[in-house]
């Protein structure tokens, strides 16, 4: 995806095992981006992978490694990425535990524990 080689860290097998993912529920790679830049208060962070769909980010995705569990730290570093990229799709993972977001504006958030198939993710992402 980056074009480079990357030292395999446990956070980065993670990302690689969720990029695995996706392109195998057919998400094509070039509506994919690893580390995506975020500016957020003056300071630059990065978002662990985003997915575009006519040239526009649809879902957040921020991995953890294995060994770091999932906790409302980790949902308000997600949240503070959202309040910059304004979606309304959101995957958490660690690579054993994986929960994805959705924003009904009416409803606000739901949680669904587990990773998304194709049609949840869907967004015509050709």
């Amino acid at each position: 995806m980056r074009k480079k080689w990357i030292v395999l860290t446990p956070e980065e097998w993670v990302r690689q095992n969720m990029i695995s993912y996706l392109l195998s529920i057919g998400i094509q790679s070039h509506n994919l981006a690893v580390e995506y830049p975020i500016a957020y208060h003056g300071l630059q962070h990065r978002a662990d992978i985003v997915i575009f769909a006519k040239s526009k980010i649809q879902v957040l995705i921020e991995c953890k490694k294995t060994e770091q569990p999932i906790t409302q730290q980790t949902i308000a570093q997600v949240l503070r990425y959202n309040h910059v990229l304004q979606l309304s799709k959101t995957i958490i993972t660690n690579g054993l535990e994986h929960y994805y977001f959705t924003l009904d504006t009416t409803k606000g958030w739901s949680t669904l524990q587990g990773l998304p198939d194709a049609e949840m993710l869907s967004e015509n992402y050709e």
